[in-house]
């Protein structure tokens, strides 16, 4: 798991709480019943302060997994950023 991934999971079980961390891996929109478009708001918010990036309004429509947040952030974080944690 890379640092990146650990980041996102703190932050995907900060705004859904009933979540574990192995859960918050692999949550979806569909899966996560508490997710809806507040959740999205505060949870896009929550990534945007802890990553220090924007997230494009217009992106939002495809965020709807941690992997495709992760696959967002991938696209827009430095190399280093998303090493494997130590």
């Amino acid at each position: 798991m890379t640092e990146s991934q650990r980041r996102l999971i703190q932050c995907f079980t900060a705004v859904f709480a009933d979540l574990s961390e192995q859960q918050a891996a692999v949550a979806t929109i569909d899966s996560v019943s508490d997710w809806d478009s507040i959740a999205t708001v505060t949870l896009v918010s929550l990534i945007e302060e802890e990553f220090q990036i924007h997230i494009a309004s217009d992106a939002l429509a495809q965020l709807a997994s941690f992997d495709a947040f992760y696959r967002y952030l991938e696209a827009r974080l430095p190399a280093h950023d998303l090493v494997a944690a130590r």
